[in-house]
């Protein structure tokens, strides 16, 4: 066989096929697909990564902000200090006079005259306001005439019975000259019996003297059955009368109330009248307020309803003034969520007071107690009373510091735990400090 050429080898060499790879490389030289649990492993890395570059960022923050620099005449600083300690509900009070009396009238009628001016002092039993009503004026002429009517029924019962009872009597009278005649006879002609006198004429004698008596017998029973029915008869008829003129007196006062009068002296106060207008029946007219005495009316939020008594002790001031008050009513009537509550002065109000004036009112709601606080501020809304900027000795620098606060008002919050008398805190609002653990005071 003849060898082929050398060119014809290579072309061969070129045309046959390409081993496949394993046959071309080992088997560590071989590439390998990326498996699902390599690529898990590697997002969790990454994860990881973020991570901890987050909470390094969040550490470094919290590093720079551990202090701050702040101006001291920006802040409320207040010593702890052991004094008195009272709960109170504060609010808002205002002077009213201690006596009021409303205008009215019961029946209504024609406003004809208005004798004063709104905000006048009057006189108690002075004539304010004048009205007419002619229903009423008819009511009390018909009921006047039925008395007078009902008084005239009586006068001539009580006549009737007066004529019959002397109608009694004049038989009566004459009855007993009858018997007193006969008995005479019978009494004279008796001891004759047999010597002239028959004793048929005796006999005659004795049946008409038995028989007048019976007849007086008679008319005496008559009399008084008479005599008692025509007292019945009177009695009712007075009752009747009594009735009529209660009801016409009463109706007369009411008449009278058309012409309504000032009870009490004081300052008078008439609603919106004018001449010729219709006054409803009961319909307040005005009132009076009392010239001397006054007291004090609050209004409170319903949240308070279950906590105020009558009876419970008060405080209210005006400037440097403090007066003692209890509360003398409680009205329960719930209105856009408020109620209102009377208080009475201890003492004697003082004169100084004006109607309407505004008072600072303090509702002791626990007794007067000797503890720590730290006078009120925003502070405690911010730190939930759990915490307290604490300024060291030197005023230098305040410190974060746990504190436990308890109780609390409108002045003072009661110190738990976690400060010493005289020690100094931040009230102020913490709003630019609730990541900051130490505050550098600057002053100026």
């Amino acid at each position: 066989m003849k060898p082929l050429p050398v060119r014809a080898l290579k072309e061969a060499a070129r045309q046959a096929p390409e081993p496949p790879p394993d046959r071309l490389a080992s088997r560590m030289d071989r590439p390998r697909a990326p498996s699902f649990f390599r690529r898990k492993r590697a997002l969790a890395g990454v994860g990881l990564v973020l991570v901890a570059a987050i909470a390094s960022l969040a550490f470094l923050t919290r590093s720079l902000r551990a202090s701050t620099t702040v101006n001291a005449s920006r802040l409320s600083i207040e010593a702890a200090a052991v004094g008195s300690f009272q709960e109170f509900i504060p609010a808002a009070a205002f002077v009213v006079p201690a006596e009021t009396r409303l205008l009215s009238t019961v029946r209504g009628g024609r406003v004809e005259e208005i004798r004063i001016e709104d905000g006048e002092t009057v006189r108690a039993g002075a004539v304010l306001i004048k009205l007419s009503n002619i229903d009423l004026e008819l009511q009390v002429m018909a009921h006047e005439a039925q008395l007078s009517e009902q008084l005239s029924n009586l006068a001539r019962a009580q006549t009737a019975l007066n004529q019959t009872m002397n109608g009694y009597e004049r038989d009566l009278v004459r009855l007993e000259q009858e018997i007193a005649i006969a008995q005479d006879r019978m009494d004279r002609r008796r001891p004759l019996a047999g010597d002239g006198v028959s004793m048929e004429s005796i006999r005659q004698l004795d049946l008409e003297l038995n028989g007048l008596k019976s007849v007086r017998q008679l008319i005496s029973e008559g009399a008084e059955r008479e005599q008692q029915d025509g007292e019945r008869n009177l009695r009712r008829l007075r009752q009747s009368v009594d009735r009529l003129s209660s009801g016409v007196e009463l109706m007369r006062a009411t008449l009278a109330d058309l012409a309504v009068k000032a009870p009490i002296d004081g300052q008078a106060t008439l609603n919106d009248l004018e001449i010729g207008q219709v006054a409803a029946p009961g319909a307040p007219l005005g009132q009076i307020d009392a010239s001397e005495g006054y007291k004090l009316r609050a209004r409170l939020d319903e949240y308070y309803l279950g906590q105020v008594f009558r009876g419970q002790t008060a405080t209210a001031g005006a400037g440097e003034a403090q007066y003692a008050l209890t509360v003398s009513k409680v009205y329960p009537t719930v209105t856009d969520r408020m109620f209102e509550v009377d208080l009475d002065f201890v003492d004697v109000a003082p004169p100084a007071l004006r109607r309407g004036q505004s008072l600072s009112l303090k509702l002791h709601a626990s007794a007067n107690e000797t503890v720590l606080s730290v006078p009120n501020g925003p502070f405690y809304n911010a730190t939930a009373g759990e915490w307290a900027f604490v300024l060291s000795a030197d005023g230098a620098t305040a410190q974060r510091r746990p504190v436990s606060f308890g109780r609390r008002n409108a002045e003072r919050v009661e110190v738990i735990a976690g400060l010493a008398p005289g020690e100094r805190i931040v009230t102020s609002t913490y709003d630019d400090f609730e990541t900051v653990q130490t505050l550098r005071l600057m002053n100026n």
